[in-house]
């Protein structure tokens, strides 16, 4: 059973994904670039970026063959994984008839310590949740990549809780559809599920997509 986030205990791997006129605003209650990818077994979260282009963790996609994206207004899209990258946790999702979808701006810029930041996903059974904390550390975490291809190449902390489904999912700056990361991982430890969580920052999506 692949409903995924990457909340990663050894025991159970369960899985954990701006606008329209081309300009960035704010959050507000317009639709937002956030998508539910949807599997055979499961789901993950998901970001527009633009021209049926969305990005996701690799292990969310990893030997999928079906797949669809559910954008905020419930509308679904078949879709297409294009290649993913497993050091890096990363792919690319092409959808199908993405006219009218919002998107998302990805910054290539480096995060601080101290940064606000917001993180939409699809924990569990709830859709296009949202959460806040800030960036709290930089590093490897030596923990094995979901997709049990190594360890994951770079990794960001934040003080934000995460939840299986939310995988994939933006991190937003704290006000407006800029991403700075997707979402891989909690912090689970032989002790316990802790407020912490891992993104893949935005200076290696850039990276893995040729953008720097």
């Amino acid at each position: 059973m692949r409903t995924l986030i990457a909340i990663a205990a050894a025991a159970l791997l369960a899985g954990c994904a701006v606008n329209v006129d081309n300009t960035t605003t704010g959050a507000t209650n317009a639709p937002s670039p956030t998508v539910k990818v949807i599997m055979d077994a499961g789901h993950g979260s998901g970001v527009h970026i633009g021209n049926g282009y969305v990005i996701t963790a690799g292990h969310v996609t990893e030997n999928q063959k079906t797949i669809s994206v559910k954008d905020s207004t419930g509308k679904e899209h078949k879709a297409e994984v294009l290649w993913l990258n497993h050091a890096s946790d990363v792919s690319l999702i092409r959808v199908d008839d993405w006219h009218g979808m919002r998107k998302a701006n990805l910054d290539c810029d480096a995060t601080k310590i101290g940064d606000a930041i917001r993180i939409e996903g699809n924990p569990n059974a709830v859709e296009f949740a949202v959460s806040w904390g800030r960036v709290s550390a930089f590093g490897k975490t030596g923990f094995e990549n979901l997709d049990n291809n190594g360890l994951w190449r770079v990794l960001v902390t934040l003080d934000a809780t995460a939840a299986p489904g939310v995988s994939g999912g933006p991190v937003y700056d704290a006000d407006g559809y800029t991403v700075r990361g997707i979402l891989v991982s909690g912090m689970v430890t032989p002790r316990g599920v802790f407020p912490y969580s891992y993104m893949v920052p935005s200076t290696e999506i850039c990276r893995v997509m040729g953008r720097v």
